[in-house]
């Protein structure tokens, strides 16, 4: 008699997900637990879906950097979360919405300054940072595009002190 190699079957439920998670408990109001429902009826699901959509991060391919219409033929740069990026003394991210932050160059620093350190910050970025080496590589190529065509000009946000 041969020796036949059963399979064993999984133990407990199948993944939610294709990636790797783990369990999380937390307390949320009822009116978001009520509209995450209205989202997914799984609540992990419709977490995930959320902030997939509030990071810009839908389908996996959403836009790390984009490009928003002001005014008349005029935009915003508008960027998902990059922390390294509040590390340059010249630049703060207002976050507008979400997870979802404008780029606000101070007083005597350029945008021609900022693509430069934006150079020196991949290079400082290790393996695990990848999201951030993304989203800087992509805001780099926006504002060297802007750049190129002359198409860039600065204005003034109204900062108050608090």
């Amino acid at each position: 008699m041969g020796s036949k190699k059963v399979r064993k079957q999984p133990v407990g439920r199948p993944p939610k997900f294709e990636e790797a998670s783990t369990p999380v408990t937390v307390t949320l109001p009822l009116r978001t637990l009520e509209a995450l429902q209205a989202i997914d009826q799984d609540r992990a699901r419709a977490i995930v879906k959320c902030v997939d959509m509030a990071a810009g991060l839908s389908g996996g391919q959403g836009r790390r950097v984009e490009t928003v219409r002001a005014f008349d033929g005029c935009g915003l740069i508008i960027i998902g979360p990059c922390p390294c990026l509040q590390r340059l003394p010249g630049l703060r991210l207002v976050e507008i919405a979400a997870a979802r932050f404008l780029l606000v160059v101070m007083e005597g620093y350029s945008a021609h300054s900022l693509e430069l350190d934006i150079l020196d910050l991949m290079e400082e970025l290790g393996p695990d940072e990848q999201e951030e080496r993304m989203l800087l590589e992509e805001l780099r190529r926006e504002l060297s595009r802007y750049r190129r065509q002359d198409g860039m000009s600065s204005g003034e946000i109204l900062l108050v002190d608090m």
